[in-house]
Order: C-alpha cells, then structure tokens, then sequence
C-alpha cells in the first residue's frame, strides 16, 4: 500500500466516519423527540417494529470514538473493509433517520389531534396528585371554574370545592384510590362570582412508576338538568294536589294490571286508603274481573263509559263511570280515571218512578 493509498484511505475514512456520526447524532436527537411526542414509541420499539435503540446508541458512541491515529494502523484490506461497514452503516442510519422522522411526524399529528379533543371537550378534564393538587387541565375544565387552564395548574382541587361539599369531596377522592375503580358524585363546585352542581367521574391512574397517586377527574356541569329535575318535582307536585282536589278517582297499572300509581283521595269512592288499595295488588282485584274487551282496547287504546258496581268498605255499593285509556307513565300503561254516579242513577231511578 503505497503512501498516497493510505492517505487517501485515511482521508476518505474520515470524512466517512464524521458523515456516519454526524447521522447517527441526528438520529439521537430524532429518537429523543419521538419519545418526547408520545409515550408509547419506545413500546413500538422493543416489539421491533421502529428501531433497535441500544443498538444504534453503541454504534453511535463506538464511531465518534474512532480517531485518525485509530485508522492509520489499519491495513488496506482492512481499511477498505471499514469503508464498506462504514458506507453500510450510513446508508442504514439514513433509513432509519427518514424513517423516525416519519413516526415524529405522525406522533405530533397525533398528539395534536388528541391535544385539540383534550381542549374542545364539553367537559372539564383534571389531573390530580394524592393531595388533590392539579397536575393538567383542559381549557372547559378553566371555561367551567372562570380560571386560565395555566391559573389552575398546581393549585389544590379542593380550593374550588363549595365548603358544603368538602365532605362529600374527600370521601369521594378516597374511594377512588381505594377502591380504583370508576367512582361517580355530585357536588357544588365554586368559581369566582357563584357556584354550580357538578357530577365528578374520577378513576385513579398510574404515575411513571407505576403507583396509584395520581386521579383522573371528568366534571360536568349539570345545573340544567338540576333545573330539569326540579321543574319535574314540581310538575308532578301540582299533578298531585289537581288530583287530589278532584272527585274522579285514578288508578294506573302495567300491562299484568298491577298498581304502578294509585291516587291519594281513592277513599272519596272506595272508603279504601291509598294503602289498603295498593295491598289489593291489581285493579282486577278492585273493580272486578272482566272490564273490559282487551282485543278492542289494543285496537281503539280507549274504551269511554264502562259503567260497574262495586262495594266500598263499609259495604255500601255504588255506581262508576269507568273511562280506560293507553298510556306511558313510568312503567304504567293503563289509565283508569273512575266517578262515582251513584246519586245520579239514583235520581235517574226516582224520575222513572214517578212518572
């Protein structure tokens, strides 16, 4: 090997080898910020599925520590055999740069996809260590407290928790970690100029390490279905006091004609209470069997003016006008609105008489 071969090997060796390391840093730092994206790429790798990272580490480390004193002791065949490792291992850590590259891409794609749902959600989403100091936050969840998403970050949960609710709070947080299972609570929370009823899904999640200190918290406001409920309890109150103040008595039952709603002043006819009706378990039992055609009330769902005698608890008998209607209240499906006329076939009776 002549000295102007070994020069030129030498030569070409180096710049060989400053092109490799000069590649493989690049890998490094495209390695470090795949990882960075997402958490789950170095998984993807220990499958085989992106890249051998020990592996190209050393290779890494083992190139940069090549020296041109190193390479001047080599023989030509060798040499040329390094220039060929050499040429090989650029031309991999080329392909293997492209390659993360196009992961990175698509984890930040990704991770931008995830972080723009985080945001948007309807709900309020927390992160909380065991002392209930927030870790993230979506930006609801600082629309829902009147806060910056970056203001809640760590200050304690707790502190938006209504004082009233401070209970309930704790016991929820320390079912949550004892149980890590799914736990469910409503609550009043506090923001800055009122306060508002949530419902809290939390489920204790695992830290880097893999212990249980941190809890995951959905909150949603749910002051419009408080108002919901509210205007409900109070449409059946005043369905209740109109049925109780009228003289027609009802009855609602399923479709094996037991009782799923009986009216409070069933006495007015019956001398039965509420109670004493609701032990006869179906209307049968109350009316008599046979009231009806069941094949015409499927087909009309209304059968008006059935008219039935019965014996009230003192045993005294009286008339009723029985109307049977369809319906879907709770369970009920069967309507049976009842009044007494006895009186009037009574009069109806004495008309006949004298005449």
């Amino acid at each position: 090997m002549t000295d102007q071969t070994t020069e030129q090997l030498i030569k070409q060796l180096t710049g060989m080898r400053r092109r490799v390391a000069d590649l493989e840093e690049a890998l490094q730092k495209v390695i470090q910020g795949c990882t960075s994206a997402l958490g789950w790429l170095e998984r993807e790798t220990s499958a085989g599925k992106v890249l051998d990272f020990q592996r190209w580490s050393e290779r890494a480390v083992q190139l940069r520590a090549l020296s041109v004193g190193d390479i001047s002791q080599l023989s030509q065949e060798n040499a040329a055999r390094l220039i060929r490792e050499l040429q090989v291992a650029q031309i991999e850590a080329k392909m293997r740069n492209d390659e993360l590259k196009r992961v990175q891409e698509q984890l930040e794609q990704s991770r931008d996809r995830y972080s723009g749902l985080y945001d948007s959600a309807p709900v309020g989403y927390f992160t909380v260590n065991a002392e209930s100091r927030i870790l993230e936050a979506n930006t609801t969840a600082g629309h829902l407290l009147g806060r910056s998403r970056e203001g809640l970050i760590g200050t304690l949960f707790s502190c938006c928790v209504s004082k009233r609710s401070y209970n309930a709070y704790y016991e929820h947080i320390e079912r949550v970690f004892a149980t890590r299972t799914k736990q469910t609570c409503e609550m009043q929370l506090e923001r800055a100029d009122d306060s508002f009823p949530a419902r809290l899904d939390s489920v204790a999640v695992r830290d880097a390490n893999g212990y249980f200190t941190r809890c995951r918290i959905v909150v949603d406001d749910i002051t419009d279905l408080k108002r919901a409920e509210e205007a409900l309890r109070e449409s059946e109150e005043l369905h209740r006091i109109t049925l109780s103040s009228i003289s027609d008595t009802v009855v609602i039952t399923d479709d094996n004609d037991a009782f799923t709603y009986i009216c409070p002043n069933v006495h007015v006819i019956f001398g039965y209470s509420k109670e004493e009706v609701g032990s006869f378990g179906t209307v049968s039992r109350l009316l008599g069997p046979d009231l009806f055609d069941r094949s015409e009330f499927s087909r009309r769902e209304e059968i008006p003016n059935i008219e039935r005698t019965i014996t009230d608890k003192a045993g005294a008998e009286h008339v009723l006008l029985i109307n049977v209607k369809r319906v879907s209240i709770k369970g009920g499906t069967t309507l049976f609105r009842r009044r007494d006329i006895t009186d009037l076939r009574r009069a109806e009776e004495g008309f006949h008489a004298s005449g």
